[in-house]
């Protein structure tokens, strides 16, 4: 599993959205972190994050997917004045630690030794 996604927490997507409401763009502008994340990193990181008892399997991959899509931010940051974050992920603990299904793992999984 070799492909690479440009993560994005949503705190950022409604910011640009919404900039880009009141400055009205007139060409399209990628909303993005810059940089790639490899889903094979990211399952890896919910794993450890989850402490789910489950292997990765990796599927083959369709021919219509995207094998690497990594945004390219400089009109974000020139036209709606918004950075990328420094970390796309930094996130995803709280988001998994909140996550009803997060909470379910760890009841079947019992208290921590």
């Amino acid at each position: 599993m070799q492909t690479v996604i440009d993560f994005v927490p949503v705190q950022l997507v409604v910011a640009a959205l919404w900039r880009a409401a009141e400055v009205g763009p007139d060409e399209p502008i990628n909303v993005g972190s810059g940089c790639g994340t490899r889903l094979k990193d990211l399952a890896r990181r919910m794993l450890e994050l989850s402490g789910a008892p489950v292997e990765i399997e990796v599927a083959p991959a369709r021919s219509v997917e995207v094998e690497r899509f990594t945004a390219r931010v400089e009109r974000m940051r020139t036209c709606l004045r918004l950075e990328p974050p420094a970390d796309a992920l930094a996130e995803l603990p709280a988001l998994i630690r909140n996550s009803p299904n997060s909470r379910i793992i760890q009841a079947a999984l019992g208290p921590a030794a």
